[in-house]
């Protein structure tokens, strides 16, 4: 298998209309956070409701260890096109604290359909979070993050670390890559905001270092305060043949924290 495959038909599929970052800090140190991501296209028109959408939960387990998961969905539509699918589930462990460094091990379940054109919306929502929509790939991730909150409110995220896609189905060869981010912002009694850069890196693909690496950009914003907490997201995709076709996404989310 070539994972790579997948993100050059970013650039070369004709769709039937053209088709968190990290740093999008909505989860909680302990509750859920619902996300909604929309690409938002240079040519043809897909509905509102086409894009990702990503449930994601973080308990604690003890004092220094937190139980993670993430359930991913895809739509796309437009006038004369319907198309939905799952992603690949999340289950993982952190060990560590939520505001200093912390390492992570989980493990996505592969279910996303490999017939539903959904799965690439999936794709453009979010590079970071490709291995959500990847079909017939059980992946195994692991991260290290480092967080730093000053008496200031400044705020400071980086981190990462390898991947493996293991191909399920056709055959093929694992693929290796490598996941980095970089964040900082602001962290107030009511509200926060934070700037990001990441991408991701695929190690065992032949190639020189751009055409091996895919990055974007990122700000969002969101309520610091409350049990329900919104958010506003906006992701700058920086691969030339993803922003080719994707000019920004644009995205929503609230967090539920819970004591």
């Amino acid at each position: 298998m070539r994972a790579l495959t997948t993100f050059t038909l970013l650039g070369t599929l004709a769709l039937p209309l053209q088709a968190q970052m990290p740093w999008t800090a909505n989860l909680p140190s302990q509750g859920l956070a619902l996300d909604f991501l929309r690409p938002k296209f240079g040519g043809g028109v897909t509905s509102l409701t086409s894009g990702a959408v990503f449930l994601s939960g973080r308990f604690a387990v003890g004092t220094n260890a937190a139980f993670k998961f993430e359930l991913p969905y895809a739509r796309a539509a437009g006038d004369a096109f319907s198309s939905s699918t799952i992603g690949d589930p999340y289950i993982g462990a952190e060990f560590g604290t939520a505001r200093n460094t912390s390492f992570e091990l989980g493990v996505r379940v592969p279910l996303t359909s490999e017939s539903e054109s959904a799965q690439i919306m999936g794709l453009y929502s979010d590079v970071l979070r490709a291995e959500a929509f990847l079909p017939n790939v059980l992946s195994v991730v692991t991260r290290v993050r480092f967080h730093r909150d000053y008496p200031t409110g400044l705020t400071v995220d980086l981190g990462g670390g390898p991947s493996v896609w293991a191909p399920t189905k056709g055959g093929g060869d694992p693929e290796v890559v490598l996941h980095q981010h970089v964040s900082g912002g602001y962290r107030g009694p009511k509200a926060w905001i934070s700037f990001g850069f990441g991408g991701l890196l695929i190690l065992t693909e032949e190639g020189n270092f751009a055409e091996r690496t895919i990055y974007q950009i990122g700000v969002s914003a969101g309520l610091s305060q409350g049990q329900v907490r919104p958010a506003l997201h906006l992701i700058l995709p920086l691969d030339s043949q993803i922003n080719s076709n994707v000019d920004m996404v644009l995205g929503l989310g609230v967090a539920i924290a819970l004591r």
